[in-house]
């Protein structure tokens, strides 16, 4: 037997091979663990150092010695066995890629083995012992070579295996459930309801997604109707008096019922001052919207206002700056009129069951504000305790005192 069938590698072989199959030898005879007699594993054990050592420093030499022709022969190493025990053994050395050649070779013998596809998968994942699959990070079910692997496993190997995914997405599944637990904005209930739809099923992830996606749905609307009224009130706050530019006598092409509205929001002495220099069309169109009573008092403002430019002008300000006040008002509830339409539009398309569930997602979220107030509700009702305790023992001692005293008298 030449070094090459000692080894059982081929004539060819590189020198990492050859030395990944001294290694695989040397843990089969050596002494301390060989079984059978020592002197035979010792006498093994010495012919393996003498082959790796001649074929790695005089390998040329060696092969002119015994005229080997270096042809691809017949592969003496044709046990799947061993070629796995290769495979499993540049895992754990972390020469994934010698490891996955090492798996197509088993699987150019045997295209159903189940382990050289699980070799293959730790190639992948850059893991180092099948039994550490059970620590990745996300569930195998999805990984092609772990499905082929599942395929072609025996009943006890499918167990196996089966058992890796179902520790993972044990693991998962809880993770997810303890962040649901603390969820509160939009963005964590749709990273969520994703996370829970990779689970596949597993469990009541199914019934979990659903619902952390019908949270997200209705805190969405929420924010983008609180995005809606904003934008309402931003508008509103940017409209500026020069957009219409408003001048006093510009009051005269408003209608009646607005000048109405105006007449009753302005003091009459105020709008007096201001009409005391406008033509008589414009005070016109108060006298015609107002009572007697506040056209007297308009009166008494003008007569009062005449010479008085500085005040009079202010006054006429005053009137165009109530006018555009008013106007945005009035701008500002149409357009909320009509959002809350749109919004009841949208909560008709709501299912009671998102409204349910809407609900006890705001019913938690109040929880949760409660515990954090109890310590503050706590410390109150202890100091009550404490004070009327205090109260009690104070009149008891009072009550005795008075007893003591009119003991003499009796």
């Amino acid at each position: 037997m030449n070094h090459y069938e000692l080894l059982e590698v081929l004539p060819t072989a590189s020198i990492e091979t050859i030395e990944a199959a001294y290694r695989v030898a040397i843990k089969k005879y050596h002494p301390d663990i060989f079984k059978g007699d020592k002197n035979f594993a010792e006498i093994k054990m010495k012919e393996l150092n003498e082959a790796v050592e001649t074929l790695r420093n005089k390998r040329r030499e060696y092969d002119e010695t015994i005229e080997t022709a270096i042809k691809e022969p017949e592969e003496p190493h044709s046990n799947i066995d061993n070629l796995l025990e290769f495979v499993f053994i540049f895992l754990e050395e972390g020469d994934f890629k010698r490891a996955n050649e090492y798996c197509e070779r088993v699987l150019s013998k045997d295209s159903k083995n189940a382990k050289a596809y699980i070799g293959k998968l730790c190639a992948e994942l850059n893991i180092q012992k099948e039994a550490d699959l059970a620590n990745h990070k996300e569930p195998l079910e999805n990984i092609s070579n772990y499905k082929t692997a599942l395929s072609f496993a025996d009943s006890n190997y499918r167990v196996k295996l089966t058992g890796y995914n179902q520790t993972i997405q044990e693991r998962c599944h809880n993770a997810l459930i303890k962040q649901k637990t603390c969820a509160i904005t939009e963005d964590d209930y749709k990273e969520l309801s994703k996370n829970f739809l990779e689970m596949n099923g597993y469990k009541n992830t199914k019934n979990l997604a659903n619902e952390c996606e019908i949270v997200y749905q209705a805190l969405k609307k929420e924010r983008e109707h609180r995005e809606k009224l904003h934008i309402i009130e931003q508008k509103s706050n940017e409209f500026k008096l020069q957009e219409h530019e408003y001048s006093f006598d510009d009051i005269r092409l408003l209608d009646d019922m607005a000048i109405q509205v105006l007449v009753s929001v302005i003091n009459p002495r105020v709008l007096g001052q201001a009409l005391s220099m406008a033509d008589d069309d414009l005070k016109e169109v108060f006298f015609k919207n107002m009572s007697k009573r506040n056209a007297e008092k308009v009166q008494e403002g003008i007569e009062y206002a005449r010479g008085k430019h500085t005040d009079i002008l202010a006054a006429q300000q005053r009137i165009v700056d109530t006018v555009i006040e008013l106007e945005l008002q009035e701008r500002r509830k149409i357009n909320i009129e009509v959002l809350l339409k749109y919004q009841r539009i949208i909560e008709l398309f709501k299912t009671q069951q998102s409204e349910q569930l809407f609900k006890t997602f705001k019913t938690q979220q109040s929880k949760r504000r409660k515990k954090r107030q109890m310590p503050e509700y706590l410390g109150v009702l202890i100091a009550i305790l404490i004070i009327t305790i205090v109260l009690i023992g104070i009149m008891w001692l009072l009550t005795y005192v008075n007893v003591e005293n009119l003991d003499p008298m009796i």
